[in-house]
């Protein structure tokens, strides 16, 4: 258990949105696309219409941002650590790990190296087949992860969370504490490939990139996320 929270703010960056759970028919064509972009970067499917993986065409839209926006270049950088967050269930070899494949991508396009420097070692309730009172709370994240084996010798002075999905924030939040307890002097940042909204009418278009917070509710023990 936690004895003090080290860190309530962390700042987050996303490329993709998609609505969650039931919409209404109006622009309901590019609702069930950005679903379904959603859904291959979750499950690292192949996309025919781009010719590539999932993990790769995050990769490459990311280089695409970079080009026109300043501040997405100085938190992507070569000397960047990209750490995949695992998944809601134990961590291991030979599995599906999308986080993991976007991290490799990433080093790939040059924004910095890929270590898989935690794991889960106890599963958690996954956030897609809850309801919002049940997702697992940051505390249980922190306390279901433990360090895997880190490289020596790397420079940890920037660290990047990778997932897959953000919804409210609670892993991001929950890895970032257990990060803080071996790197207390890293700058920590988030990158989430697709961000989920729970209202169709806050939904712009499935391509749109956003510089965001996760704020830490001490009270509730939960995270808001914005935008």
């Amino acid at each position: 258990m936690i004895s003090r929270i080290p860190i309530t703010e962390l700042t987050y960056f996303s490329l993709f949105s998609y609505v969650t759970g039931h919409y209404s028919t109006e622009n309901s064509e590019i609702l069930q696309n950005a679903r379904a972009i959603a859904y291959a970067i979750k499950n690292e499917n192949y996309i025919a219409t781009r010719k590539m993986w999932a993990s790769e065409f995050v990769a490459k839209k990311l280089h695409e941002v970079m080009r026109s926006d300043f501040l997405w270049m100085d938190a992507f950088s070569s000397d960047a650590i990209l750490v995949p967050v695992p998944r809601s269930s134990l961590t291991k070899q030979h599995t599906l790990w999308p986080s993991s494949e976007i991290a490799k991508k990433m080093e790939n396009e040059g924004f910095g190296k890929a270590v898989q420097m935690i794991k889960r070692i106890k599963p958690v309730r996954k956030s897609s087949m809850c309801l919002p009172h049940e997702r697992a709370k940051p505390i249980e994240h922190y306390d279901s992860l433990g360090f895997d084996k880190i490289p020596i010798n790397i420079n940890v002075d920037k660290i990047i969370l990778i997932d897959d999905v953000v919804t409210r924030g609670h892993t991001f939040m929950g890895a970032a504490w257990k990060i803080f307890e071996k790197f207390p002097k890293s700058k920590i940042c988030c990158f989430a490939a697709v961000r989920a909204i729970s209202q169709h009418h806050n939904f712009k278009k499935w391509f749109d990139p956003v510089k965001g917070k996760i704020e830490y509710r001490k009270a509730e023990e939960d995270c808001l996320r914005n935008p």
